[in-house]
């Protein structure tokens, strides 16, 4: 086997991953960022997807000052929330 045909049996894997990725259906922006801001930062993801994220205020005195949260719920009814 020449070289020319080696480099070409190497190489055509990493061109069909290109085509497939070119390929891809982008998402819509309602999927990863419902409510837009002008502030918001978008991050790219993987798949064409994308990770927004937006600064929040809390009420706190100091910037490492400890705001309680509470996740789920105490019942009998839900084991957790969903």
């Amino acid at each position: 086997m020449n070289s020319k045909a080696y480099s070409r049996l190497l190489l055509a894997p990493l061109g069909l991953g290109f085509a497939l990725q070119a390929a891809a259906a982008t998402w819509d922006e309602k999927y990863y960022n419902p409510m837009p801001d002008a502030d918001d930062v978008v991050l790219p993801m993987p798949c064409d997807g994308a990770m927004v994220f937006r600064k929040v205020m809390i009420p706190v005195a100091g910037p490492l000052d400890d705001y309680p949260i509470n996740i789920g719920q105490d019942s009998g009814e839900w084991g957790y929330v969903e």
